[in-house]
């Protein structure tokens, strides 16, 4: 895992009273999204220096530091603020907003479009499964062994991108790279634009939030 994780991977600590009603709040629940998110969307960033003709125009996302002081500060205290819910909502809208707009710019299949689409939506759920691990640990849930299935997937899939991303700088695609990439540009599109539909729907209180874990 690379270093950029490192910074948020000790944020939990088990000495702390973690209560599984800040695990169902909606507060949390916007706060790792928008954490996660920021993780995926600065990937973009980073491709952007690596890939610069894939990009129509700049990308400029919020950074996911300021969301891991708010983890920090709301697993400390044990709720999260009103204050808090808000900005991991505008940052996690502004995030997704960024990386819709960039898999609707990619019209037409290119291995480096499959692959940054890829990168992003793996960092996305690394991120996410992360979170949710560190808490079902503490909090002894049952869907552990599930979530590391899930886990362990994810870094499979990131450390074939990595592979992947080597043979894209290179130039050396092999009909084997343009499939597994194919889906991904596929795939991902459509799950960044859902994703970012449903949540303007949740902000807006058309649909309600449905707690992870309802014992």
């Amino acid at each position: 895992m690379r270093q950029k994780f490192h910074n948020f991977i000790n944020i939990f600590d088990p000495e702390e009273s973690l209560s599984l009603s800040l695990f169902n709040s909606e507060g949390f629940y916007w706060l790792t999204s928008a954490t996660a998110i920021a993780f995926a969307a600065e990937e973009l960033l980073k491709y952007q220096e690596k890939f610069p003709n894939a990009f129509l125009k700049p990308v400029k996302p919020m950074s996911s530091e300021p969301l891991i002081k708010f983890f920090q500060e709301s697993v400390k205290s044990g709720e999260t603020t009103d204050q808090v819910k808000k900005e991991a909502q505008e940052a996690t809208l502004y995030n997704l907003g960024i990386l819709v707009s960039f898999a609707k710019n990619s019209l037409t299949f290119n291995p480096v479009a499959g692959l940054i689409l890829g990168k992003t939506f793996a960092t996305y759920w690394l991120i996410y499964k992360l979170i949710e691990l560190e808490w079902q640990q503490i909090l002894n849930l049952e869907e552990t062994n599930e979530t590391y299935l899930l886990l362990d997937a994810v870094i499979l899939d990131h450390e074939e991108l990595d592979n992947l991303e080597r043979h894209c700088l290179d130039g050396n695609i092999s009909r084997d790279d343009r499939v597994y990439l194919s889906s991904h540009w596929e795939r991902v599109k459509y799950f960044w634009a859902n994703l970012h539909e449903d949540l303007q729907l949740l902000t807006a209180g058309y649909i309600k939030f449905d707690p992870p874990n309802k014992r």
